[in-house]
């Protein structure tokens, strides 16, 4: 698996992560207990990306195996408020958080008997307590990387800054420096009350957070199937496609890769022995026109390609 594919479900306890993480991945893998902390050490495991372009070259090649694109779902125990000071075993899910590239927040957005007659849910303030605690965890990093760089003029300089943006409430910008403030984020609401979603959208709206949400008892797989493709999508990630009568594969890299760097995806003598691409971009796939490509220029999301090589 390379690196920029891992995804990990982030939340309070008990908003249903584990359920999400259970669909997802098709089988019963994390256990589903309502109680806090059922899950300790992170449920790890791949899951595909459909992508009906694939599905539909497969058929029309009549493809004997079809292999679609994967990311890894990281199912990370509930934190809860004080967690960045190692409330809830707080530490060592907050380092667990630090591994992935892509945070999926799961807020509950349905009302169980107490709040039903309480009116007590409140997916804002939910939401705000697990960003406190990234924001505080984050902050102690930083603050224990001043005292480590002191002699360093540029670093000190960096790392500053991102702490006065995060002791104002504000996602750092992006650096080297590995924060989990930093990582893009999907809100995920589960359920569907209506003044409830409508809250949580604006809401995310207004922060510039992609905002996605469904029930996750609907048994719906087009839903999941659609949230791992978002997330795919948001770590820019983009795939082409290899096809023949024996397989039909989905291979995954980054926006603005080369066709040379691409071809190493697939083994690297390729890359080091390649002459050209033959590419049928997807726009005008139904046309079939090849189009030769060279080593540097750019991969298209949905390229089929034949490459040439020594």
């Amino acid at each position: 698996m390379s690196s920029g594919k891992k995804c990990g479900i982030v939340g309070l306890p008990n908003v249903g992560k584990s359920t999400l993480f259970n669909f997802i991945m098709k089988k019963e893998i994390a256990e589903v207990a309502n109680y806090p902390f059922c899950t300790i050490d992170p449920n790890i495991s791949k899951t595909p990306v459909i992508d009906a372009r694939l599905t539909q070259l497969a058929a029309e090649k009549k493809s004997q195996n079809v292999i679609y694109a994967s990311l890894e779902i990281y199912d990370i125990a509930g934190l809860v408020k004080g967690a960045s000071e190692g409330e809830g075993l707080g530490n060592k899910f907050l380092g667990n958080i630090l591994e992935v590239d892509l945070i999926i927040h799961v807020v509950r957005l349905f009302e169980g008997d107490e709040e039903m007659q309480t009116g007590a849910l409140d997916p804002l303030q939910d939401f705000q307590t697990i960003e406190t605690e990234l924001f505080l965890w984050d902050m102690k990093r930083v603050e224990d990387m001043l005292q480590k760089h002191k002699k360093n003029e540029t670093e000190t300089k960096l790392l500053k800054e991102i702490l006065t943006c995060l002791e104002s409430g504000k996602y750092p910008p992006k650096s080297h420096v590995p924060l989990i403030t930093s990582k893009p984020v999907i809100v995920l609401g589960n359920g569907n009350n209506p003044l409830m979603v409508k809250k949580m959208k604006n809401f995310c709206e207004k922060k510039g957070l992609f905002f996605f949400n469904f029930d996750f008892h609907d048994n719906n797989e087009d839903n999941f199937d659609a949230l791992v493709l978002q997330a795919y999508k948001t770590l820019n990630l983009i795939s082409f496609f290899t096809c023949g009568p024996k397989e039909a594969r989905a291979w995954t890299v980054k926006k603005n890769t080369t066709y040379k760097d691409a071809a190493a995806e697939i083994h690297n003598d390729i890359k080091n022995g390649f002459i050209c691409a033959q590419v049928v971009p997807w726009d005008l796939f139904e046309k079939k026109p090849t189009v030769m490509k060279k080593a540097a220029h750019l991969v298209q999301d949905g390229d089929v390609i034949l490459f040439k090589h020594h």
